[in-house]
């Protein structure tokens, strides 16, 4: 009995291996159908390196095309990695309030159960900056001294925001210096009020949401805000209350501002993951749009990509027709110009990643305008993914539709021997030619 479990389970063990190999040689099998280079795909590699003009065409509009939409979907990965990690900062709190006219007393109420450090108080509005020579108009924000409640503003000499903000003294961001041609020390009017530069402004938390505005930024204390009487029914200012804490303070402030502002509908209130700022409207509108046409900028490239294979395949009909002659399947042919393809597509791709890379780099320093200083702008990997899988489907689409016209050929009946005899002799010597050529 022993001896029969034994047989068994030999016998088991043989028909594991053997349907293993079977599976082994199936998948080994494709990958040699794919990969393997017979001497017709030889001929044909060397006749499409040795056509240079060809390649190069195809090379360069693919890769172009797919460096620019590498370089823009890696631009918004990165931006909204960088909100994702700084809402807070970039909003300016947990919960924000918007008015485009002063606080009514019902809101001021409420907001002054918050404590003082947990609540600021933010003007911005756009006014003329005024030297002894020059004017320039720039975009202005006024602040209470919990200001920033998430971040850091970075100052030139290294000292904290409100050792300088003072009743009499601003900073400003560098462009502003270099606009008026002044420096740290200079005087500026503003309105009615005259201010001394304390410090230069190298990085505001949440500068990105006036990107767009006009001018550099000057930042200066709430309580100099009056002294400017720039303040009035008509001026066009920005109010804002910025408020943090805790989720359960700022879910009940939540509740009770949405009640009082049921009366007042023009009042804002959103929180940080709500809220919208221009770094977000960069990546959901600006990059999208661009990333719409660089799609467009594909399109156009397939239809470029089309040419050079529908040229290329009508150069070589003479080689094709010697292959086909000769035996080889009309499978194996197209087979063959789907591996030349694809190995030159995967060097578009290798290519397009290194251009990426040195469009990054160089075109950070001019996104400064408009998206912030510290945001990292390298290749993301889903980037990368997603370049390689559009490439490899545009090639593998564009290339079906450019091999159609390779059909097997039509055999002509031969009546008279001669014919015949003179045919296979000429065939003779093309494909002796044809072998040449892949040696």
């Amino acid at each position: 009995m022993n001896e029969k479990l034994t047989d068994n389970t030999s016998t088991d063990i043989k028909k594991t291996d053997t349907s293993m190999r079977q599976e082994t040689s199936y998948s080994s099998g494709i990958l040699n159908q794919l990969f393997t280079k017979t001497l017709g795909s030889q001929a044909l590699s060397r006749s499409w390196w040795q056509r240079w003009v060809y390649p190069v065409l195809f090379l360069l509009t693919l890769t172009l095309s797919l460096a620019t939409y590498l370089t823009l979907d890696s631009v918004q990965q990165s931006v909204d990695r960088y909100i994702n990690d700084n809402q807070r900062a970039l909003v300016g709190g947990d919960l924000i309030l918007n008015s485009k006219q002063d606080w009514p007393s019902e809101v001021l109420a409420q907001v002054e159960t918050i404590p003082d450090t947990q609540t600021v108080y933010d003007y911005q509005f756009s006014a003329m900056l005024v030297t002894d020579e020059q004017t320039l108009l720039t975009s202005v924000k006024a602040v209470t001294p919990s200001y920033p409640l998430y971040g850091t503003a970075e100052l030139a000499s290294g000292k904290p925001l409100w050792e300088q903000l003072t009743a009499d003294n601003i900073v400003v961001a560098p462009e502003v210096l270099s606009s008026l041609n002044a420096s740290v020390g200079d005087h500026i009017d503003i309105g009615d009020a005259q201010f001394t530069i304390s410090d230069v402004l190298t990085k505001e938390p949440d500068r990105p949401l006036t990107a767009f505005g006009f001018g550099g930024r000057v930042l200066m204390k709430q309580d100099a805000l009056e002294a400017t009487n720039l303040l009035g029914q008509r001026s066009r200012i920005n109010y804002r209350i910025e408020i943090a804490g805790d989720p359960e303070l700022i879910s009940t402030q939540r509740k009770k501002l949405t009640g009082i502002l049921t009366s007042y509908p023009d009042i804002e209130l959103s929180d940080a993951e709500s809220a919208d700022t221009s770094v977000s409207r960069i990546s959901d509108n600006v990059l999208m749009f661009l990333k719409l046409l660089v799609i467009a900028v594909l399109l156009l490239s397939a239809v470029a990509m089309y040419g050079v294979i529908s040229a290329f395949v009508s150069k070589q009909q003479s080689n094709n027709a010697i292959r086909l002659a000769l035996g080889e399947p009309l499978g194996s042919l197209k087979r063959s110009y789907y591996q030349l393809l694809i190995v030159t597509t995967a060097i578009a791709c290798i290519a397009a990643i290194v251009l990426s890379l040195g469009l990054l780099k160089i075109g950070q320093p001019y996104l400064v305008a408009i998206l912030p200083a510290d945001v990292g702008l390298s290749i993301n990997p889903i980037s990368a993914i997603k370049t390689i899988v559009i490439a490899l489907a545009l090639t593998l689409l564009i290339a079906q539709r450019g091999l159609t016209r390779l059909t097997p050929p039509n055999p002509r009946p031969y009546s008279i021997k001669g014919q015949v005899r003179s045919r296979k002799t000429c065939l003779g010597i093309d494909a002796c030619h044809y072998c040449g050529m892949a040696w």
